[in-house]
């Protein structure tokens, strides 16, 4: 799908298309926005399983 975000906004910057810079415009913020605390609490870089455990256990 990136290759393909790609065309689209190379293909953009000759076509000037509207609807297809409004379509850029959403993919682009969707893909930049910052994680919210709530968001950020699912994420579970390091990889560790007994993190979910845990998380299980407080509820």
């Amino acid at each position: 799908m990136d290759k393909d975000l790609e065309k689209l906004f190379d293909f953009q910057r000759f076509a000037e298309n509207k609807r297809l810079s409004a379509m850029l415009a959403q993919a682009e913020e969707s893909l930049t926005r910052t994680l919210s605390d709530e968001e950020l609490e699912l994420v579970n870089a390091a990889g560790d399983p007994a993190a979910e455990a845990a998380k299980q256990k407080l509820k």
